[in-house]
């Protein structure tokens, strides 16, 4: 993290010796650069006016920020240039702050993070400040009971009810010390009203109803005679005690020992240590071996095995914090569905509890928490930490720490775990997040090569990977995903499986097996690729490929825009009556107002011009004055068609269109020389005066010359050929 006032140096005697490479990427809440400054190279990000200086070892070749807005828009990031050789200024227009670290040798990364540095904000509240004690107010302990505290002392009154004929001063005591008892006891909680229904002596008496009698806590409260239902405090507490002892587990910080994995087992050999526990586990006189229960669910959990250790724990079915803590291990070990509410109320607890509840609930993490989760992953035993380390990587991946991600997965590989697949997708989330698509892409490409273990959801990223890069997927890895949905068939992954290779199909142009995979599927997944493969295949298929589908029966999924884009085509290849069915059925705002125009466009073609004109209604903008204009001219009405024309734009044919029109005057401006040409002879005063002399003559037969010419230039132009003398 980057302070105001501190800068971060890291030494190094590396030198460059070319300018240094800039990646960039867009991120919901950030935007990232990943430089390659070359390993061990010294650097340093320090804060000034309007953003941040990023300044180098000085034996760089400078910058190379010819990408860096290829892929992320100007709004946190305005702009970059280099200050020196050296020496690299990021502008900052937004309240942003930065982020920078060595996410592997040689590779920086500098994000740029909406919102205010946590490390620099002041007068930030403890995390416990919610507990903390007043210095004036003594701590007290937790009123378990409930018993409330006593009011001041009040004058006792004694109820109308009770008070009688004068009674002697014994008996008077006995019953004010009776009242002041019952009153203490109802202030407490220990007396409830219990009312009893008495029948009206005027009404006739009631059947009798046989009745299971009512709990006495849960007396009801009718009509009649007051009565009083009497409890004590164990009767009372007693049945909450539960219900307060795990609400208060969920409070506190469970001991230490309930999670010390690393002390369960020992390096000798799984099988002699379950051995040892083999007598513990026979029990004696009949006594159910629980503690040895315990202890081979602990080993098992020592080694990775959770389904096992759930299977001893279930075997007896006594329950106490210390099972219920490793029942939840055992799931998240194997991953068992759950929330793991004990394990995720430790969160923020200096325990090696807080390994385990932030795996639960990750969350972003102040540096001594991300430290001490660190530490306590280094502490696992190594058949667990090889297990745990690329599963604990995605969950600060999750966080964008990729940094703390990179290394869990070294250690895993420092135990020769490199090999299995979860490190390997693991490192290709890493690569994604970085913005390095391509590396992510080799890693999983390598793993669908080699490793037989590889998942759907890596093979299904992989083909998606390859889409997103503008590359066509390997037929091998689509015949992967063939035969996994064979594996996987009846499961969601079979679902999304058969969704990856349709589209890698797609993009091989094998549309009809595409549309086979999905059949008859109408779930969103699917609805989205039939209109993908209609969609690519009418940009991109050739004309007999599109026809074959064009003409074919088109899906439901098939969307209005997908639709006028295969219309559009069809008036394009010359099939407008096809292009007219497809603009059947419904559109909405662009698409139906595109819609028109395709319909116009349409109706002329096949000579239906009475569709144009009602696909043209109400419409005058400039391209539904053109599309009128050529109605008219199909109807023959040129001086109309001239007319609709917008007379500012200039589009080729416009010309052509003043000729059959007669527009002589105007034809006569156009640059084209045969119809100007005739437009001026046309214009040019006929001779009707006879000729009376040789200079008469000589204009009757120029006027005739130049007749001819206008004239057999339009022969070549609408007819391409001219007589020859």
């Amino acid at each position: 993290m980057i302070r105001w006032l501190v800068p971060i140096w890291l030494f190094s005697g590396a030198a460059f010796a070319e300018p240094v490479t800039i990646r960039s990427g867009e991120h919901d809440s950030f935007s990232r650069l990943v430089l390659a400054i070359g390993v061990g190279s010294q650097w340093e990000v320090t804060p000034t006016d309007g953003g941040y200086f990023l300044n180098l070892d000085g034996s760089t070749d400078g910058f190379d920020t010819s990408t860096v807005f290829d892929r992320i828009p100007r709004n946190r990031l305005a702009a970059v240039a280099q200050r020196d050789g050296d020496s690299l200024f990021l502008e900052v227009n937004c309240a942003c702050y930065i982020d920078s670290f060595l996410w592997q040798p040689g590779q920086l990364v500098v994000d740029i993070i909406e919102g205010v540095d946590p490390e620099v904000i002041e007068g930030e509240p403890s995390m416990n400040a919610e507990f903390a004690t007043p210095p004036d107010k003594p701590t007290q302990l937790p009123n378990l009971l409930r018993i409330r505290e006593e009011s001041p002392p009040q004058t006792v009154v004694i109820p109308s009810a009770l008070q009688g004929s004068p009674q002697s001063s014994e008996t008077q005591m006995t019953e004010t010390a009776l009242i002041e008892g019952l009153a203490r006891a109802a202030s407490q909680g220990f007396l409830n009203p219990a009312m009893q229904n008495v029948p009206n002596a005027s009404s006739s008496p009631p059947a009798v109803i046989n009745e299971e009698p009512e709990d006495f806590l849960e007396a009801s409260v009718l009509d009649g005679q007051p009565g009083v239902g009497i409890s004590t405090a164990m009767d009372r507490e007693f049945a909450l005690l539960g219900d307060m002892l795990e609400s208060s587990v969920g409070q506190q910080c469970l001991p230490a020992d309930l999670f010390e994995v690393s002390t369960w087992g020992d390096d000798s050999a799984f099988h002699s240590q379950v051995a040892d526990l083999a007598e513990g586990l026979a029990g004696e006189f009949g006594e159910e071996p629980r503690e040895a229960q315990d202890a081979l669910a602990r080993l098992y959990i020592h080694f990775g095995f959770g389904a096992e250790a759930r299977a001893v724990l279930t075997s007896d079915t006594a329950l106490s914090q210390s099972r219920q803590i490793l029942n939840e291990l055992a799931g998240i070990v194997d991953q068992y569905p759950g929330n793991y509410a004990l394990i995720a109320a430790q969160k923020g607890c200096s325990t090696p509890a807080a390994l385990w509840a932030f795996y639960v609930d990750p969350s972003a993490l102040e540096n001594d928490e991300r430290n001490h989760i660190l530490q306590q992953f280094f502490a696992l035993p190594q058949p667990l930490r090889g297990q745990f380390a690329p599963r604990l990587a995605r969950k600060f991946i999750a966080i964008n720490d990729t940094d703390a991600a990179a290394k869990l997965l070294r250690a895993a590989e420092d135990h020769d775990a490199e090999v299995t697949h979860d490190v390997q997708a693991t490192h290709a989330l890493i690569a994604e997040e970085v913005d390095d698509p391509e590396r992510a892409l080799e890693v999983l490409a390598q793993e669908a090569d080699d490793n037989a273990r590889i998942t759907p959801e890596s093979l299904i990223r992989l083909i998606e990977l390859a889409l997103e890069q503008g590359q066509t997927p390997q037929r091998s890895d689509l015949a992967l995903a063939a035969a996994m949905r064979q594996e996987f068939r009846g499961t969601p992954a079979a679902s999304a499986l058969a969704i990856a290779e349709a589209n890698g199909l797609i993009a091989l142009g094998d549309y009809a097996e595409a549309l086979a995979i999905l059949g008859d599927r109408d779930d969103d997944g699917a609805t989205n690729v039939v209109n993908n493969a209609y969609s690519q295949l009418t940009r991109v298929a050739t004309a007999a490929v599109f026809l074959e589908f064009g003409y074919g029966l088109i899906p439901d999924a098939v969307t209005a825009d997908t639709r006028n884009a295969m219309a559009r085509r069809m008036i394009d290849t010359g099939f407008p009556e096809r292009a007219l069915s497809l603009l059947d059925g419904p559109a909405e705002r662009e698409a139906a107002a595109e819609r028109r125009y395709l319909r116009a466009e349409a109706g002329i073609e096949s000579e239906n011009h009475a569709i144009a004109i009602d696909g043209l209604m109400g419409m005058n903008d400039a391209r539904a004055r053109a599309l009128r204009a050529r109605v008219y001219a199909g109807l023959g009405e040129h001086r109309a068609a001239l007319e609709a024309v917008d007379p500012m734009s200039a589009k080729p044919g416009q010309e052509t269109l003043q000729f059959r029109a007669g527009a002589w005057e105007r034809l006569t401006l156009e640059e084209d020389e045969i119809l100007s040409g005739f437009a001026e002879a046309v214009l040019a005063p006929s001779v009707t005066a006879p000729a009376e002399t040789l200079e008469d003559r000589r204009a009757i037969l120029a006027q005739s010359q130049e007749s001819r010419r206008a004239v057999e230039g339009l022969l070549q132009r609408f007819d391409g050929v001219s007589s020859q003398d």
